[in-house]
């Protein structure tokens, strides 16, 4: 039956996804009685302001092959203050959950409180981390800490949140808290967030996301998980080093097994890509540098060691608008991710379609056991590929599992005369491509009645009802076993062109499909016919120069708090810390004060000092960890830059500007390293009470030309048949047109640029819907900062006309 989901509220959908029952063992999960393997993808809501392209992102993940999404839920997002949250608009959790059921996937909530996802603070607030007497996480010092304020506050965001999901009847569960750990590993901490969520009513499993994949805390929740991320360093060429780097993906099922044995091999997040920080490479270099090879390599060698439940993190590029990134993230979250921060589809996406229709075609690898070759009864040739050989629990059938990490294809013979079960009187002759790991099935049944596979020297895909897949693009062989017990051999001589297909009759009721690519078939063989009618597959969205002329006017006026449509977004303006954006301090001297003999400035991230409108004093310097940590801000003396604009005997007035990259990512005891002005000491005495905040804007008359905004009004077009386009792309000029800038869509931060420290010239700005109206202009601003010099206004008048501008329209209909 084809379902029609282009209006979703009037779909009927059956409840195939609605979990009636639910449990788990050491080998996997079961859904309503039935064995699945958990194929979960990652999405990030929070970094997509546009709940109509959720539905496309989500649309491309089940196209994908996947049957769960991962949702974290971003504290810091709902609630710029205490006892306020908002769950309207881009932060509509109830439309969010309601798509992913109408879209027949399951769901894995992750509420945090602390979720890292590299956004500020790891998701915790800035009203919580700004209080003094909080102890985030309930550590300390890498000690546990009991701090019964911090979980009253978590309550109260459970409280306010988990009405959204805890009946959901698609929930497999919830994961509480991220990544956790203290030195003594204390399980205090966690239990009680157990018991909370218990008495919130959750009545799925719990499960937390072990750091080190040691068993930690698995005796505290029901379904232990572990992260896994073996090619994290984008300085070192993971090939190079490749067999090392996997050691411990190789030897994950005996570490934690023999710890954990009741529950099935989780992987809460498997590396599907990594994120790129301020002076790292572009994500077009992350994407080359990792790509599809990578996502094979891990993927696959974790199914090797019996993985069953795995999430794909991350699943869907995202950007960093507002201030949700944490200090070592750029604008863009693309993560070099299968599907692209544009919505573009990239290779790896192709490589994820086939795993999931080949974990789907074959259940049976749902439990399995190790077994060692000599076992298993095979020989091969060059043992050294071998990667592992499962063994079905409730059949003979087998897995072998070939690995090459090399760039060139390898050969090897497979014999399985010492195997009573495999019918196979030649050596198979299989190559093995490079940088991949072949999957070879061995007396696997399939759904056709009484039909066995035998074994298959290439990569089969999928099977339906009627037919086998298999990849064909160099000749192949397949031994099939019929129901009278009789041994069918079918070969393919040759390999078929890349972008065709071969079908093969074995009998009247199956068929045998040779696919030349696997990318021919971007779809599963029996899915519904509305995937195809949603969109077209692997196109991304369109992108189209805008054909209105832009005409740019520099402005000395910024933009006021009450234009600034993003001020609530994390407290921006509600707490004078610093720890955000851009902000202005006051600090007077009376005419009759002197100039101070000692004048100590403790401020991060960048700053600017300027005495009665004079430029005095600046701090270009700051730099993140690669780890995204801070060190602390550096206490400077400033007593004899004063001199230079004081005035003796009139008053003096100093203005200092800070501008903030926002909190760390709160991973390890660094989330108190916040940003904005941490001491002041005039004569040796605290003087910070006595530092006036104005806000992230200055009054005109004391602008002390630290910054220029430029504006453009921009009237959405619209396309014939289409709704308004969904998002900009701004490309800048190579040419700096200062060192810092900062671009806003109708007072909204949405993108950030900095010269210095990062390549990102090309910023996705997905419109907020409430920006979409036919003929409505929109103001686009950007806020120009120089911190070396003053800003040189004739330069940026010669840059403004390369300034280019294209509209990006959406490829759902």
């Amino acid at each position: 039956m084809n379902k029609n989901l282009s209006n979703p509220s009037t779909s009927a959908l059956p409840p195939c996804n609605h979990i009636k029952h639910f449990a788990f063992d050491g080998y996997s999960c079961l859904v309503n009685g039935e064995r699945v393997i958990i194929r979960s993808a990652s999405f990030h809501y929070f970094r997509l302001p546009n709940p109509r392209l959720w539905r496309e992102r989500l649309l491309r993940l089940k196209q994908a092959g996947y049957n769960t999404i991962d949702l974290y839920l971003c504290w810091s997002f709902h609630s710029p203050s205490s006892g306020q949250y908002d769950f309207s608009g881009v932060r509509d959790l109830a439309h969010l959950f309601k798509m992913v059921e109408e879209l027949d996937l399951w769901m894995i909530v992750r509420p945090g409180p602390y979720i890292n996802a590299e956004v500020s603070g790891g998701g915790l607030p800035e009203w919580v981390l700004s209080n003094a007497e909080v102890v985030p996480r309930c550590r300390k010092n890498g000690e546990h800490t009991d701090n019964p304020l911090f979980i009253e506050m978590v309550e109260e965001w459970w409280r306010s949140v988990f009405p959204f999901f805890v009946n959901a009847p698609n929930l497999l569960w919830v994961q509480i808290e991220n990544e956790y750990a203290t030195q003594n590993m204390e399980p205090d901490y966690l239990q009680t967030l157990v018991n909370i969520a218990k008495r919130l009513g959750v009545t799925c499993p719990l499960s937390h996301n072990d750091l080190y994949g040691y068993g930690s805390f698995s005796s505290v929740v029901d379904l232990y998980a572990l992260d896994h991320y073996p090619f994290t360093d984008l300085e070192e060429d993971w090939k190079s080093n490749a067999a090392q780097l996997l050691t411990q993906t190789d030897c994950l099922e005996a570490q934690v097994k023999s710890i954990v044995p009741h529950c099935p091999l989780h992987i809460a997040e498997s590396q599907a890509g990594w994120f790129t920080t301020w002076k790292q490479m572009p994500y077009a270099q992350v994407l080359r540098h990792l790509g599809a090879e990578a996502f094979r390599i891990i993927s696959k060698s974790l199914l090797a060691q019996g993985v069953t439940v795995f999430n794909h993190y991350h699943a869907c590029g995202g950007t960093n608008w507002g201030y949700l990134g944490s200090t070592d993230t750029i604008t863009s979250y693309d993560f070099a991710a299968m599907v692209g921060e544009t919505g573009d589809l990239r290779p790896h996406f192709l490589e994820a379609l086939q795993l999931n229709n080949f974990l789907e075609a074959f259940p049976a690898l749902a439990t399995t056991n190790p077994i060692s070759l000599e076992e298993a009864g095979f020989t091969l040739s060059n043992t050294e590929l071998c990667l592992m050989v499962r063994k079905n629990k409730q059949n003979q059938g087998q897995w072998l599992f070939l690995r090459n990490l090399s760039q060139v294809p390898k050969p090897v013979l497979v014999e399985a005369k010492n195997n009573p079960q495999v019918t196979c009187s030649e050596p198979l002759e299989v190559v093995v491509p490079p940088w991949d790991v072949l999957i070879l099935p061995w007396q696997q049944p399939l759904k056709i009645e009484k039909w066995v596979l035998q074994s298959s020297t290439s990569t089969v895909l999928y099977q339906s009802s009627d037919t086998l897949w298999v990849l064909g693009d160099k000749p192949t062989q397949v031994t099939l076993t019929n129901p009278h017990g009789k041994t069918i051999h079918v070969t393919l001589p040759e390999g078929i062109p890349s972008k065709n297909i071969k079908i093969q009759q074995v009998t009247d009721t199956f068929l045998i499909a040779w696919v030349g690519n696997a990318g021919v078939l971007p779809f599963k063989p029996e899915t519904e016919t509305y995937y195809q009618q949603s969109f077209t597959p692997l196109k991304p969205a369109s992108l189209v120069p805008l054909e209105t002329p832009i005409h740019w006017v520099r402005s000395t006026v910024p933009l006021s708090p009450s234009t600034l449509r993003d001020a609530a977004l994390l407290c921006h303006n509600s707490t004078p810390s610093g720890a955000l954006g851009s902000h202005w301090w006051s600090y007077a001297f009376l005419p009759v004060q002197p100039q101070p003999k000692s004048f100590k400035l403790q401020a991060g991230h960048l700053w600017k000092l300027y005495v009665n409108n004079t430029l005095v004093a600046n701090s270009t310097d700051w730099q993140p960890n690669p780890k995204g940590a801070l060190s602390p801000a550096t206490e400077i003396e400033l007593a004899s830059v004063l001199t230079s604009a004081w005035r003796s005997g009139q008053a003096n007035y100093l203005w200092l500007y800070t501008d903030s990259f926002g909190r760390s990512k709160g991973f390890h005891d660094d989330l108190a390293q916040t940003a904005g002005v941490q001491s002041l000491l005039v004569n040796g005495e605290p003087a910070l009470k006595n530092l006036y905040w104005l806000g992230s804007t200055l009054p005109m008359e004391h602008t002390c030309d630290s910054e220029c905004w430029i504006n453009a009004s921009i009237t959405i077009p619209r396309s014939t048949g289409e709704e308004s386009p969904l998002a900009f792309q701004l490309t800048l000029p190579k040419t700096p047109l200062a060192h810092r800038v900062d671009i806003y869509l109708e007072g909204v931060l949405m993108g950030r640029y900095w010269a210095n420290c990062q390549a990102q010239t090309v910023f996705y700005l997905p419109l907020l819907p409430s920006f979409i109206k036919e003929g409505h202009p929109i103001l686009l601003s950007l806020k120009c900062v120089e911190f070396t010099t003053q800003i040189d206004s004739l330069a940026i008048a010669e840059l403004l006309p390369q300034l280019k501008l294209h509209v990006n329209y959406p490829s759902v209909s």
